[in-house]
Parts: structure tokens; sequence; C-alpha cells
């Protein structure tokens, strides 16, 4: 009865203020209908913090409340089922005895369709939890209000949320700020590190979970530490910030993919050469590309191309470029070339599946499609 009159244990965090306020404008206190509020984005981008502090805020006005943490974690490791009798038990105080999905729900909607309930279920990450835990609006009674948080914003129409407030990254100086902290537990670092937090705070585009993870690392470390631990996450990204959901689908329906993602796979691409380019499966600079077509090396790992030229430097391919042969590398399936001035293509494999090559010599062509 008295934890939801006790402090937040989540005050004083960086941007967090303006997030919040937008969750509960969404949430509609005081009316008797039932909603789903959805919080979506990449994983690490605050979604847990933003519902752990809207939940904190707002749970004395309901009769029954629970955050169930981690659903995905939990299904994964111990299906779905545990899950509803986490929920379960926390309703009725007990545990229950039951072994099945449908008996989970049955008792979930018997034990809250007549309470004005808060729940919050963190994590979710496929439609199958949704279903089994919170179906549908009449399970709950009046006013109730259930807070989603997922990485998926579709399963949060097909579970028809009233509301889907996606996280954004950090403004750069919410970014700056939260480093900060992290990495001189104050908001402005010495002066001596300020280019170099500065970089960092660029390297990490505006994910929180990757400042907090960064400047924690770097907290109390020597200038020179600093500088070395830069260099290294050009080449050696610090594992603790990815997560694959690091990729979003932007307003124009386009997939996007996180600076921190690109870097990770470019590392791991690298190391399957680190050394020679032509015996890596994907070239995209310049550099490991004109090697493994000018070297004359053959290769049966190469397979996709991709190389994006603009500006100055597409006279300066196309002179080093006369001829573009593509006979030593036999398992080439995409070849995707943008900007790239070279007046013969020869030899194509016929391996190759999709070729798209946008702005040709004559400036205004273009040669794309699927090759079957």
């Amino acid at each position: 009865m008295l934890i939801p009159y006790l402090p937040s244990s989540m005050n004083k965090l960086v941007g967090i203020d303006s997030r919040v306020e937008k969750v509960i404008s969404h949430i509609g206190m005081g009316l008797n209908d039932v909603r789903y509020i959805g919080i979506c984005g990449m994983g690490g981008i605050g979604k847990t913090t933003v519902a752990r502090i809207v939940y904190e805020a707002i749970q004395s006005e309901f009769e029954v409340t629970y955050f169930l943490a981690n659903v995905r974690e939990i299904c994964e490791k111990n299906g779905i089922v545990q899950a509803q009798k986490e929920l379960i038990g926390h309703i009725n105080g007990s545990l229950s005895n039951f072994n099945n999905e449908y008996d989970g729900s049955r008792i979930i909607q018997a034990s809250l369709c007549h309470k004005k309930v808060l729940l919050v279920l963190d994590d979710i990450n496929i439609d199958k939890q949704l279903k089994n835990l919170a179906e549908m609006k009449d399970w709950f009674g009046s006013g109730s209000r259930i807070i989603i948080t997922t990485r998926d914003m579709q399963l949060l129409k097909i579970h028809d949320a009233h509301e889907i407030y996606k996280i954004e990254e950090l403004a750069e100086s919410e970014a700056f700020d939260l480093f900060s902290l992290k990495a001189f537990k104050q908001q402005k670092p010495a002066e001596e590190y300020l280019k170099l937090s500065r970089q960092v705070v660029k390297y990490c585009a505006g994910l929180p979970l990757a400042l907090e993870v960064l400047g924690s690392y770097l907290y109390g470390r020597p200038i020179e530490d600093w500088n070395s631990a830069l260099e290294k996450l050009k080449s050696v990204p610090h594992l603790d910030i990815y997560d694959a959901s690091l990729l979003t689908i932007n307003k124009n329906g386009s997939l996007e993919m996180h600076d921190l993602l690109k870097e990770m796979g470019k590392y791991i691409v690298n190391q399957e050469s680190p050394n020679d380019p032509s015996k890596r499966s994907r070239l995209r600079s310049y550099q490991d590309i004109n090697f493994a077509l000018t070297q004359n090396k053959g290769t049966e790992a190469t397979q996709s191309i991709v190389l994006y030229i603009k500006g100055i430097y597409q006279e300066k391919y196309r002179v080093r470029w006369r001829d573009l042969t593509f006979s030593n590398i036999c398992q080439l399936k995409l070849l995707i070339l943008d900007g790239v001035k070279a007046p013969i293509l020869s030899y194509i494999p016929c391996s190759l599946r999709v070729l798209n090559w946008r702005r040709l010599s004559n400036g205004n062509s273009a040669l794309c499609g699927s090759l079957l």
C-alpha cells in the first residue's frame, strides 16, 4: 500500500522530463475507457526508463498496479506461462496452479475485469505475448491503462494501441550532459577533455545506453586512455552497446540502421580477413574494392560489392577504372555502384542476383534490377 507513495529512484535523469510528460498526456487520466498506450524505439533508447517513471507517477490512481519487466527475456527462458504466473501471482498474492496459456489468460481476465488496472508490459517482442497477457480491453475494468514497451511499432498497431509514442534519440546538448554526468560526475568536462568528449558524444549518436556505457567506462581514466579508447572504438566497438534492434523504419517506410550497428557490421566483416580485402564477404570502400579488382586476385569469398562515389571523387575513380571486370569474383551476388563512371562492365559472374548501377558515365541513366 505504501509503495505508490515512495519517492522515485529515477530523479534527475537527462532529457527524461519532456518524454515522460508526452506519454502522460496520452494516458487520459480520469476517463473511463480502457486504453493501450505504446512506447516504442530502438534498444537502449530509454523505453523502460520512461515507462517506469510514468508508472511511478500515476500508480496511486489505480486499484491494481504491476510493472511486468523483461517480458521478452522471461518468455525466451521460461515460456509465456511463466510471465502469466508472475502477473497473476502479484494480482492474487499467491501462486496459481496452471500449466497452459489458455488457463493463464482466463485467470488474468477473471482477476482484473472489474478492477481499474495500471499494467506495464515491458519489452514485448511478439504478438503472442500480448495475446496471452492483455489480449482484449474487456479483460480490464473501466479506466484501466495498459502501457506496452516494444521495439516493434507494428505490434502496437496490430493490438490497436490508442496512442503510440516513439522515443527519439537525445538531442546533442542532452547527450553531452548525460555523457558528462557518467564520465565526470558533473555536467561539464574539464577543458582538456572537451574535444574528446565531443567525439564520443558524436559517435554515440544520441543513444542513451551507449552514452552511459562509454561514459562509465571512461570515468576516472587518464587522457591517454581516452585517446586509446577512441581509436579502439573505430575498429573494435564496445559490445555492451549493441543490439540488432538498432534497425528502425522511418516515416517513409524505409529501413534505417543506427550508426553503431553499421560500425559493428564493418568490424565483423573486416575480421574475416584483416589484411586482405579480397577474402572478405563484403566490400564497400573504394580502396578495398580497387584492391580486389585490380590486383588480379581470384576470390570465392566476396559476395557483395557496394560503392557510393560523389562529387570531386567521380573523375578520379573514372580514370583509374577504365574497365571494370569481375572475372575473378566468382561468387558475387549483390553489386551496387552509385556514381561510378566506367565505360565497360564485363565478365559478370553467373552468381549475380541483384544489380543496381546509378549515375553512369552519360550522367542521366541508371541500370538496376533483380537477376534470376
